[in-house]
């Protein structure tokens, strides 16, 4: 059970509640979390075209830039939250790379950019110990003043979003990412989703802890 693959996550949640003798919460979870993603795909399934999203912002103008793409569950949040990422008409699995001047011709509409832990970049941007965005808001400066972005028009909309890897990696939390990026991408579609209340009722009613720290970049509420 690897729980990597977003259409293969109910059957691996139910085996591994098998095992742990604990089925009943399983079944109820499961429909608690599909109820929550109803609120999404009932009101952006109609939209055509879907906002244009990159998965990352990328480094130098001179170096490859790494995207995930289809078979990951970053993918998978996107395109749960109704969009579309540029990067998955190229062929390959989980990551795939291209040149800066390749995002530049499909004109990104929307970066969502991911936090790591140490030793990877980004990393320190998001967390369960940070107090305030400050971090977060600063990156997010650096992005909108790459030279290599400005003509898109994620840049020129100020349409640059962190949020934390952890919610967008694996089927068993790329869902929660989908919340945070469907508020982003369709805020008039989804006044009354508010995905850190969703991801406040799962921490303290399915994790049973306590909510806190900074996840996402600018707040989607």
């Amino acid at each position: 059970m690897k729980f990597a693959e977003t259409g293969k996550f109910e059957q691996e949640f139910r085996n591994l509640a098998k095992l742990l003798e604990n089925e009943e919460k399983a079944e109820k979870f499961i429909l608690w979390r599909n109820d929550k993603l109803s609120q999404i795909e009932e009101r952006t399934e109609a939209i055509n075209p879907e906002i244009r999203v990159l998965l990352g912002a990328g480094g130098s103008p001179n170096e490859p830039w790494q995207c995930n793409t289809i078979g990951s569950g970053i993918h998978d949040a996107v395109t749960m939250a109704g969009g579309f990422n540029i990067v998955s008409e190229i062929p390959g699995s989980y990551t795939v790379t291209v040149d800066p001047e390749w995002v530049l011709k499909r004109d990104p509409e929307a970066i969502i950019i991911m936090n790591w832990g140490a030793g990877e970049e980004p990393s320190g941007l998001t967390g369960y110990d940070l107090k305030n965005p400050n971090a977060a808001k600063q990156y997010i400066e650096t992005v909108l003043n790459k030279e290599i972005l400005r003509n898109t028009s994620a840049i020129k909309n100020k349409r640059v979003y962190v949020i934390d890897g952890n919610l967008m990696l694996g089927s068993s939390t790329s869902y929660l990412g989908a919340f945070y990026c469907a508020k982003w991408f369709y805020p008039e579609l989804l006044k009354d989703m508010d995905p850190e209340t969703i991801h406040k009722e799962f921490i303290e009613k399915w994790i049973g802890a306590r909510f806190g720290g900074i996840w996402a970049y600018p707040q989607a509420s």
